[in-house]
């Protein structure tokens, strides 16, 4: 068992990137094992603490563990306790806690609460030809991975998936899947948001079994026209490098939502890779493009979305693999210093959003989110910034479905040490891997329309390296950032965190600078806050480059609380008796949302309401006709 990995911290161990699919393995006898449910688990205060949980022969029962539920974070289920901070680091610095622009931002502390995970998996068989991968979607803060006693491999970046292949460590019969997760790691000072710190394997973990001969990787790129209604369709297939994967060919199918088929076309993979991406961006890789008349585009009003199927075929044209996944054609471009989507002005009426429930933390239901997209869609919310990290899977898919377009926000945030890391370009690598590694997973989502760099780092090298990367991966969205006022370089936006009207115009009026303008956070519902939104909307219909923003934010982050008598509350930082409390007041900075906890709508949510709605009513003051229109346009 590794117990130097705070004297290692940068470990990057041997996660891969994720790709995006919808997989339908039934047809090749593999299948997709949910490891969900009850695991053993123990808190150590430390890591040299930790006992020797990984190997086959222990006991657990005796050694103390008992249930917990996964996905879930443990400070909800009873062990251990959430800490919240707006930016300052919760670990001692010199000496003392909070002398947080002071922290060296490589030594991670050892007073470190970690927890150990174990659960039982059984395999009736391993299947020759498959491999099987252990999917975490979500881990805080970072990990190691055993398998029946051995080391599988580390991870951090916590909010995206990462993937083992741990086909070598497996045997018919029982199989013991075991975790050590850390409070702390080096990535804290990646992830140093203005929320709580709440730990655990927080997301879905599966057990994907999937053959040798594989889809690995699908990049989809759907663009209709500018002016017609014709569309091109591009799929980058990437297949696993095996011998004789020079000979396949990829067969790409797109159905419309009544199932019946508008294109279709088949390309050979590439044997190698050529210069140019243009051409094929790599070796083992297809590109197949197809272009179809009558498309119909994905819009939030109207989500409207059609199927990929991708075949993988052999030299004798037998089936391999075969993947499905779901798209939605839109286009997204810069043009005169404002920003368009299909070819109109598109106007930001947007929220941001923690993913978090009140009672489970991290870990939020299907459920939650259909209803969290219900009360904005009545809101006239349109847009969502994933403050200040991705979101889970499942929420991209609600919000392709449901049509809510989304700026998805990598986790990247060094507030406590302000700009002192992104200024280092010692650290431009894991900028641009967390960078990439987001836009990797969540690529294929027709809700996202732009990618962010993170929150309040200040700016630097690390953030033009990010901004360069993630445009020449994906041209087809916007990529955009906001602290510190970057230019060019690193936003196509101008984002400034609660602009007021004079911010605006003077922005507006830069004629060095015809970027266009939306806040990437205003109006901030602190206590209660709200009023004056009239006047920001009323900007968007005075200019054109002022395109509306993100309000702070969507709902009170309180956790739940019990009192003596068992009465449930909402819970603020301080309520837990945890060692360390902000002194930015945590009862009402974790409060500022729209909603309540428990999504009851607060006042201020009727205001954002009427300041949102596509229509408006007038009755001029010298005539008696009221008189109904349409504003501000929308986005057709």
């Amino acid at each position: 068992m590794r117990t130097d990995y705070y004297l290692e911290p940068n470990v990057t161990g041997v996660s891969r990137l994720p790709a995006r699919w919808r997989r339908n393995t039934e047809v090749f006898a593999g299948k997709s094992i949910s490891l969900d449910g009850e695991w053993q688990f123990k808190l150590f205060d430390c890591p040299k603490a930790c006992d020797d949980f990984y190997l086959t022969e222990f006991d657990a029962h005796t050694a103390g563990y008992t249930a917990i539920h996964v996905p879930g974070n443990w400070q909800t289920q009873g062990f251990g306790k959430p800490i919240y901070t707006n930016y300052i680091y919760p670990w001692p610095v010199d000496g003392e806690y909070g002398v947080d622009k002071k922290a060296e931002p490589w030594k991670v502390p050892k007073e470190n609460p970690t927890g150990c995970y174990r659960r039982i998996v059984y395999l009736e068989k391993i299947q020759e030809n498959f491999r099987y991968v252990l999917k975490f979607e979500g881990v805080e803060t970072s990990y190691e991975l055993y398998v029946n006693g051995e080391f599988a491999g580390y991870a951090e970046d916590s909010k995206l998936a990462s993937e083992f292949d741990v086909t070598h460590l497996l045997h018919a019969g029982e199989n013991l899947v075991a975790l050590r997760v850390f409070t702390y790691a080096t990535s804290s000072y990646l992830e140093d948001q203005d929320y709580w710190y709440l730990c655990g394997i927080f997301r879905p973990v599966t057990l994907l079994i999937e053959p040798v001969k594989r889809i690995e990787d699908v990049r989809i790129e759907a663009i209709p026209d500018r002016y017609t209604d014709r569309a091109e369709f591009l799929a980058d297939v990437k297949v696993s490098r095996v011998s004789g994967f020079s000979k396949w060919k990829v067969q790409a199918r797109l159905l419309d939502a009544s199932g019946k088929e508008v294109a279709s076309g088949r390309a050979a993979v590439a044997d190698s890779a050529r210069y140019s991406q243009y051409i094929v961006p790599t070796a083992n890789t297809a590109r197949v493009k197809l272009c179809f008349d009558g498309v119909k585009r994905w819009y939030p009003e109207s989500p409207y979305l059609y199927t990929v199927q991708i075949e993988l075929l052999d030299e004798k044209g037998e089936l391999l693999d075969r993947e499905e996944i779901r798209t939605g054609f839109k286009r997204v471009e810069i043009e005169n210093g404002i920003l368009l989507i299909n070819g109109q002005r598109a106007l930001i009426l947007g929220v941001n959003r923690h993913d978090f429930a009140w009672k489970t933390g991290r870990t939020v239901s299907k459920e939650h989110m259909i209803e969290e997209i219900q009360s904005m869609k009545q809101m006239n919310i349109n847009a969502v910034r994933t403050c200040h990290y991705p979101d889970s899977e499942l929420w991209y898919d609600l919000c392709d479905e449901m049509g809510l377009l989304v700026l998805c926000e990598c986790d990247l945030e060094t507030h406590g040490v302000e700009g002192q890391i992104s200024h280092d370009p010692q650290w431009a690598g894991m900028y641009v891997e967390r960078a990439l590694r987001m836009v990797m997973q969540h690529k294929n989502h027709p809700c996202i329309y732009g990618w962010s760099l993170g929150n309040e780092s200040g700016f630097g090298p690390g953030h033009a390296a990010m901004y360069n990367a993630v445009k020449e991966y994906d041209k087809t969205r916007i990529c955009q950032y906001e602290a510190g006022n970057p230019g060019a370089n690193i936003s196509d936006i101008r984002g400034w965190m609660y602009a007021n009207e004079k911010d605006i115009l003077g922005m507006l009026t830069d004629p060095a600078d015809d970027r266009p303008v939306i806040l990437v956070e205003y109006l901030y519902q602190i206590r209660n806050a709200g009023g004056g939104m009239r006047k920001f909307i009323e900007l968007t219909r005075r200019y054109a480059r002022f395109q509306g923003g993100f309000v702070w934010d969507w709902q009170d982050k309180a956790l739940l609380g019990k009192t003596e008598d068992g009465q449930e509350y909402f819970a603020h930082g301080g309520d837990f008796g945890e060692s360390f409390t902000d002194s930015e007041v945590p009862w009402y900075m974790t409060n500022n949302g729209l909603v309540r906890a428990d999504l009851v709508w607060k006042p201020v949510a009727y205001e954002v309401k009427e300041a949102y709605a596509p229509i408006l009513i007038e009755k001029p003051l010298n005539d008696t006709t009221a008189v109904s229109r349409l504003i501000p346009p929308p986005l057709r």
